[in-house]
C-alpha cells in the first residue's frame, strides 16, 4: 500500500479514517505532522481536500524522514490493511 492508496482508503471509508485518527498512533501522527502548529496542519488538510496536496505531502515527507515517523506510518498502514 503506497501513500496514494492510503489516501484513497481513508477518503472512501470514513470509519477507517475515524478509527485511525482516534487511535494512539493516529494522534501521534497528527502531533508529528503539525510540529506544534495545528493551524498549518488544518490549512494543509483543507488544501489537500480541494486537490492541492503539496503542503500536506511536505509535512508527511518530513515525518517519514525520521525513523520514529516511518515506524508510526508503517503501523498505521498495517492497521488499514486489516
Amino acid at each position: 500500500m503506497n501513500e496514494q492508496d492510503i489516501v484513497n482508503k481513508l477518503k472512501s471509508d470514513p470509519r477507517a479514517l475515524k478509527s485511525v485518527m482516534q487511535s494512539q498512533d493516529g494522534q501521534a501522527l497528527l502531533r508529528m505532522l503539525s510540529g506544534g502548529n495545528s493551524a498549518a496542519l488544518g490549512q494543509a488538510a483543507r488544501q489537500a481536500a480541494s486537490g492541492d496536496t503539496a503542503a500536506l505531502s511536505a509535512m508527511l515527507s518530513r515525518v517519514l524522514s525520521s525513523p520514529q515517523g516511518a515506524e508510526l506510518v508503517q503501523r498505521l498502514e498495517s492497521k488499514l490493511q486489516q
